[in-house]
Parts: structure tokens; C-alpha cells; sequence
């Protein structure tokens, strides 16, 4: 299952797993969060349908979460999850795109989304077949990471642009 990054950013301040938080008690982290601004653009990594799009009372805060259905290379169905978000741009029901702005990280202490975060950040979870799973093997598999389509656009246009200035200080030298 071929994801983009859902932020530019792949900087991971807390892994998948135990961590302590204080006083010798520990919770499991089922996510990995991403270091990011405040109000930094967030991606669907993968085409699918929005289940969730909500401010909720709870850790998590902004939530959105993406089904994308049936994977026959993983096997059963997956979910991708993002808390903590500033801002919702997607609603229940909607099918998004990969690549298509979902909505912007929070986390701040003025973002109405922030849930339990000490600072902005995303707050990134996969689950497979209703079970989290640790999302960092998609890192290393170079997975979640810009789509070389994405890249290849963006090169095209650069070109195209830089080809028609060429074109007219060509034309106007000519004179």
C-alpha cells in the first residue's frame, strides 16, 4: 500500500509504545507524532473515506480518520488517524484523494483542537483490521513519504515556466 507523507515533516518526537509519564506510571502510545507548526498543512496519504471529522471532548482532540478499505497487499482493511488538528477541512462521508488537504495540525494552546498535547504536533495512528499497529515500518519502507508523481508535476510546471521565460526573452532580444 503506497502512502505519501501526510506532513512535510519526518521529524518523530514520540514513537509507538510504553512511555513513562511520570511517577513511574506508564500509557501506551498508539501513534507516532510528528513534529509540525501550528496550522501546518495535513494529507490524505492514501484515497479513502472520512469516517470521523470531529472536535471531541477526549486526548485526541481535532480528529479525523480515513478509511481506505480493502488492502490486498497488507491484507484486510485499513485506517489512518490524525488527532490534535486545528483545523478540519473534510467532513463524515466524504471520499478524499491522496494528496488532498484534510486540514491543519494544532496542538498550540490556543487550538480549539489541541485535546491532551503539550504542543503542536500531528498525532499520526494506522489500524489494521480494527487494531492499531505501529506506523514506523511505513517510514522505513520509504512509504510515507512525497508521492514521485507529486514531485514529477511539480518538476513539469518548474520547466514549463522557466521554458516560457526563455521563450520570451528570446522573442524580445529578437527585436
Amino acid at each position: 500500500m503506497k502512502f505519501i507523507s501526510p506532513i512535510d515533516s519526518f521529524y518523530i518526537t514520540s514513537g509507538w509504545g510504553p512511555r513513562n509519564v511520570g511517577g513511574g506510571a506508564s500509557t501506551y502510545h498508539r501513534g507516532l507524532d510528528i513534529r509540525a507548526k501550528s496550522g501546518t498543512i495535513t494529507r490524505a496519504p492514501k484515497s479513502g473515506l472520512v469516517k470521523v471529522a470531529a472536535y471531541k471532548n477526549n486526548s485526541c482532540g481535532g480528529t479525523i480518520i480515513i478509511e481506505h478499505g480493502p488492502t490486498t497487499k497488507i491484507g484486510g482493511s485499513m485506517t489512518t488517524s490524525y488527532c490534535h488538528m486545528r483545523d478540519i477541512f473534510v467532513k463524515e462521508g466524504q471520499y478524499v484523494f491522496k494528496g488532498q488537504e484534510i486540514g491543519s495540525t494544532g496542538g498550540g494552546s490556543q487550538d480549539k483542537g489541541r485535546g491532551n498535547s503539550l504542543g503542536p504536533h500531528l498525532h499520526f495512528g494506522v489500524k489494521k483490521d480494527g487494531s492499531f499497529i505501529d506506523p514506523k515500518p511505513f517510514f522505513r519502507a520509504g512509504i510515507l513519504r512525497k508521492s514521485i508523481t507529486i514531485q514529477a508535476s511539480q518538476i513539469a510546471l518548474i520547466s514549463l515556466g522557466a521554458g516560457a521565460i526563455i521563450y520570451i526573452i528570446l522573442k524580445l532580444t529578437n527585436r
